[in-house]
């Protein structure tokens, strides 16, 4: 009977100590001190339908206008005056310093055998044409540079140059005196007298300026009529060019009495027969089924497919430009038109001087053209319009050959005869042009042939503060 009692009071016991653990295990438990791994967020609950106005969506973005074609060129034109201007000031930075290094160099390695004559038996300043001789063509405008050579950098501080000429031969179109512009004391003075053949500049510099070779004045010339020989003289009977320091010319000394002056000598030729390609007129918008774009020693032509190409397929458009005469220019600008709904322009530019943008190529024409002056490559597909414009600063360019090319697809049937240069509004830098110091090489006409004569020009000759791109 104990035993059955004790066994009871056993199972009690159990029993209790069961019931006390699974309350103690309910009971809630103290945050451990540790901290607890983060836990993923919960997804939320979709939110409750509402209007499609309440609905949580992006606003619409506003689709940007796309630019008409005036607006697109005056941006060009607006890039590239300010390119032009920035590269400008880099190449005059450039060049100040190459002539502070030519100034020490040894000039006589550089003198012309003139020059060296004058030297060796005087110590008088020489004032020559750069080039001393030129064989021109009627009615085509040609240029040269006047240069003073200083043995041991004489310094001088007043400028004055007489050029007398034959005025029905030859006559000055425009003087350029860049050169001297940001060291004149005063505006300076500048004289013609087309009917008599003399035309004076002077200058008063300051500081005085000291130097071995430097270019004074480049004057533009235009041929009048045929002549075997005319010269450009540094003096007529009553005037005579000086360069002096105080009252002291630098142009004359014991030796030499009449001065280290030395003419410019030219051979006119007749005009060369029109070479039968169309001219352009200013703000024309296009000519067709002509490639080529003449009326001087100078012209352009585009190559490419004369029957139509199919839909779908790519071809290529060589740019020549033709110069048999060798010209020196210094600037050359395209603006062709082509039907954007017929033909899509591809970018090019591999080897490129420009690369940004959609582009023609000219990676293969950098020897042919060295250009230092990269003004602007770009195709605009929204307006059909294709802009090129490179310059050179030195004005060494005498070069003919493949210019650029652009490769095109396809949109429907289109031949070269779609592709047009076009000439700007006068004064514009988005035009076709080949130009030397402003003068077009290409001569735009109204429709005169090149044969035809060229009038005499205006009687008041510009004198320009610079040659500019």
């Amino acid at each position: 009977m104990r035993r059955l009692e004790a066994s009871a009071a056993a199972l009690a016991l159990c029993f209790a100590v069961g019931m006390a653990g699974r309350a103690i295990a309910q009971a809630p438990q103290p945050t451990p001190a540790q901290p607890t791994p983060a836990q993923p967020a919960l997804p939320q609950p979709p939110a409750a339908e509402s209007t499609p106005a309440a609905a949580a969506t992006p606003p619409p973005q506003a689709t940007p206008k796309p630019m008409t074609r005036e607006e697109w060129i005056a941006k060009i034109e607006q890039d590239i005056k300010a390119s032009e201007s920035l590269q400008k000031k880099k190449v005059e930075e450039a060049r100040l310093k190459a002539q502070q290094q030519a100034q020490q160099a040894d000039a006589i390695n550089q003198m012309k055998p003139e020059e060296l004559a004058l030297r060796n038996t005087s110590q008088v300043a020489v004032v020559y044409f750069d080039p001393p001789d030129r064989v021109a063509e009627v009615g085509i405008p040609f240029s040269t540079d006047v240069v003073i050579r200083c043995r041991a950098q004489r310094a001088f501080d007043v400028v004055d140059l007489v050029f007398s000429f034959q005025p029905e031969v030859l006559r000055p179109t425009a003087v350029y005196d860049d050169q001297l512009r940001s060291r004149e004391d005063e505006k300076p003075r500048f004289e013609t007298n087309l009917d008599e053949g003399w035309m004076r500049y002077r200058a008063r510099l300051t500081p005085p300026i000291r130097f071995f070779t430097q270019r004074l004045l480049t004057i533009v010339w235009m041929p009048l009529k045929m002549a075997d020989f005319t010269s450009v003289a540094l003096e007529t009977p009553e005037m005579r060019s000086s360069v002096r320091m105080g009252a002291k010319d630098l142009l004359t000394d014991e030796l030499l009495p009449h001065g280290g002056i030395l003419p410019l000598s030219v051979a006119i030729n007749s005009p060369k027969p029109n070479p039968g390609r169309g001219f352009l007129m200013p703000g024309s918008a296009a000519i067709k089924a002509l490639p080529s774009f003449s009326g001087g020693p100078v012209w352009l032509e585009m190559v490419g497919p004369a029957e139509p190409v199919e839909p779908g397929q790519e071809f290529d458009v060589k740019i020549y430009l033709h110069n048999p005469d060798k010209s020196l220019f210094d600037l050359v600008s395209l603006w062709i038109q082509f039907p954007r709904d017929r033909a899509e322009i591809l970018d090019w530019d591999r080897g490129n001087w420009i690369r940004t943008g959609v582009n023609i190529h000219d990676g293969a024409c950098h020897e042919t053209f060295p250009f230092d002056f990269h003004l602007r490559d770009e195709v605009s597909q929204a307006t059909g319009d294709i802009v090129y414009r490179m310059g050179a600063s030195h004005a060494q360019i005498s070069s003919e050959g493949l210019l650029a090319e652009f490769r095109a697809r396809a949109l429907a049937p289109v031949s070269i005869n779609d592709f047009n240069f076009v000439y700007g509004p006068e004064g514009s830098v988005v035009t076709t042009d080949v130009s030397f110091l402003g003068v077009s090489l290409m001569n735009p006409s109204s429709g005169a042939s090149a044969s035809e004569p060229t009038p005499a020009p205006a009687p008041e000759i510009p004198l320009a503060p610079g040659a500019g791109l």
